[in-house]
């Protein structure tokens, strides 16, 4: 026998569909049917829900808050020239690959409620590294109240960012190599914790005040 479904069964949802689906095949279903149908439907959304995540894909801007955690940066991820991203406290941020900065960025957490920066197990490069800067058009890197955790690289910039101004407050480095800067841009530390890091490369630091 044909049996057709339901036409607005996404709509009404799966339990009309199985009331509908019993009438026209004029069957009863039992109750453990309907439990079962259940259990599988709490078995597929439930970890979806206990687990929500952002994606962070290609073009990058506005503002991220605590609401979207935990931020999981992917493979082709950018801020574009001219653009800014705002990081407000308490946001997680995992990285599965770098983040390119072409613009600029302000990641500001709080004393009590800082950012926080960690590695991916599912890292697909050879050296893990945070946040990276791109070209003459970066301008912007501003961090407050930032903690780095184990990563082999924490900030980075190419050799023609010549117009960056990168400012650090407040933050924690955990890793090896806390700043790899190739260029000449205007840096300035104050008030961070160093552990197990390499020295901060080819920059010009207007002032360091720093605990290691």
């Amino acid at each position: 026998r044909e049996i057709s479904i339901c036409p607005d069964f996404q709509n009404r949802g799966v339990w009309t569909f199985l009331s509908a689906f019993r009438q026209r095949i004029n069957i009863s279903f039992p109750a453990s049917l309907y439990a079962l149908v259940g259990f599988l439907c709490f078995v597929k959304l439930v970890p979806g829900i206990l687990v929500a995540q952002t994606i962070v894909e290609g073009e990058v801007s506005g503002v991220w808050t605590r609401d979207g955690n935990p931020y999981v940066v992917r493979e082709g991820a950018f801020v574009p020239e001219g653009q800014l991203l705002e990081i407000r406290e308490g946001v997680d941020i995992i990285f599965e690959n770098y983040l390119s900065i072409n613009g600029s960025i302000e990641a500001v957490g709080s004393e009590d409620d800082s950012i926080s920066c960690s590695v991916s197990e599912n890292w697909n490069e050879r050296l893990p590294r945070y946040f990276t800067f791109r070209g003459e058009n970066a301008e912007i890197g501003y961090f407050n109240y930032v903690a780095f955790e184990s990563s082999s690289y924490m900030i980075t910039s190419d050799n023609r960012t010549t117009n960056l101004r990168l400012e650090i407050y407040n933050c924690t480095f955990s890793g090896e190599t806390a700043l790899s800067s190739r260029s000449s841009e205007y840096v300035y530390i104050e008030n961070c914790h160093f552990a197990g890091n390499g020295d901060i490369v080819n920059s010009q630091i207007v002032r360091v005040n720093a605990t290691q």
